[in-house]
């Protein structure tokens, strides 16, 4: 997949909606419980509907905009493009990192 070049106004909607995530501490609670150190820990993106997938090409920049607030190195894994028919229970991408 093609990583787009985000507008500025994109990259800054981004970082409006994780200071919202992260709230007033800067840090995310979910994963300050499950902190063990350098844990490797995965996650899956997966509908809950049939749909057509839209917005799936931010999820690069959305991942290391994260990653940069909470210190760790995350690697998003699409396996699905905007415009898929995607079904419910069916991954569409995958994010890895340390907790």
């Amino acid at each position: 997949m093609n990583t787009p070049d985000w507008s500025a106004a994109t990259l800054r909607l981004i970082e409006t909606a994780i200071d919202e995530d992260l709230g007033p501490d800067g840090h995310d609670l979910t994963s300050g419980l499950l902190n063990n150190g350098d844990q490797p820990a995965e996650a899956l993106v997966v509908p809950r509907e049939t749909g057509v997938i839209a917005g799936l090409a931010l999820g690069p920049a959305i991942v290391r905009a994260f990653g940069r607030r909470l210190g760790s190195q995350i690697e998003f894994v699409a396996v699905a493009a905007d415009g898929d028919v995607v079904k419910p229970g069916v991954s569409v991408a995958t994010l890895r990192g340390s907790i």
